[in-house]
């Protein structure tokens, strides 16, 4: 099954940062493995895996 495939039609934000969370546990990556390859800083990387878009 593809990541595509997963993910599906993304309609609930809190849904997706746990499926991204779920997916990066899995591939045992890091928050600070991810900041380092994307530029995105680990606190905002955090704040979309628990879903607090306020």
């Amino acid at each position: 099954m593809s990541i595509c495939e997963d993910f599906g039609e993304i309609t609930d934000f809190e849904q997706l940062g746990k499926t991204l969370k779920k997916f990066r546990e899995t591939a045992n990556i890091t928050l600070e493995q991810i900041q380092k390859e994307t530029k995105i800083r680990s606190k905002y990387l955090s704040v979309i895996e628990k879903g607090d878009f306020s």
